[in-house]
């Protein structure tokens, strides 16, 4: 159980220092281009390259524990980065359910893909998660325009 934390604890300092390093970003930056952001290009090539342990933390081995250390780092940046600079009147929805929506289907996604064995590469997925992101779940399904 302490490699497993010990293990735990360091793929969550490494998630936050891409995360440090990339903080200045924000959102709207991004909102207008057909690009990916880089920071999730840069999540996706490091869970691409250790992928077979995270595989495993975000299904059995790191557990909720995990899931939860994971989805603190990413909802902090959201916080402090891409939604800091939005007014509270802006948001059609309340804030925490917003946030809850972006951080577990982001995570779902990221589940999906380990568990598929990574079959697009770390720019594709960050590609199609932006597009989730940007456009929604109904237009990326081509129900709406």
């Amino acid at each position: 159980y302490e490699l497993l934390e010990q293990t735990l604890d360091e793929v969550i300092q490494d998630v936050r220092k891409i995360f440090v390093r990339l903080k200045s970003l924000r959102f709207a930056d991004f909102v207008d281009q057909n690009q990916p952001m880089p920071i999730t290009v840069e999540i996706f090539e490091y869970l691409k390259e250790n992928e077979a342990l995270m595989r495993v933390m975000f299904r059995l081995g790191g557990g909720i524990t995990f899931q939860e250390k994971f989805i603190k780092v990413v909802e902090d940046t959201l916080k402090l980065g891409f939604l800091g600079g939005v007014k509270s009147e802006n948001f059609m929805v309340p804030r925490e359910y917003l946030m809850s929506y972006i951080l577990h289907a982001h995570f779902g996604v990221i589940q999906s893909w380990l568990e598929s064995g990574c079959k697009e590469s770390p720019k594709e997925m960050a590609r199609i998660l932006s597009k989730l992101s940007l456009d929604g779940p109904l237009r990326a399904a081509g129900v709406t325009e």
